[in-house]
């Protein structure tokens, strides 16, 4: 069975803007899920992660699944502040 996708990455100021699209083309139900996430570069020699933050506008916190493939399909739901 094939999907068509796309990937979209854009970065607009300040603000990476990642869209993901897919289309089946057959009427067949096809199950699948999708992962990534971007990767970052320092630009300095001397910098770290703890040189930058990530910020999330109106938001004080995220909630996220956390799913444990090695436990036989064991999800959690978690939250970060």
């Amino acid at each position: 069975m094939i999907l068509n996708y796309t990937l979209a990455i854009v970065l607009r100021k300040n603000v990476i803007e990642v869209e993901w699209g897919i289309k089946n083309p057959s009427e067949e139900t096809i199950y699948f899920t999708i992962g990534g996430h971007p990767a970052i570069h320092f630009a300095k020699e001397n910098e770290t992660k703890a040189d930058y933050r990530l910020y999330f506008p109106e938001k004080d916190h995220l909630n996220y699944i956390l799913v444990i493939l090695q436990k036989a399909v064991q999800i959690r739901k978690k939250s970060m502040r």
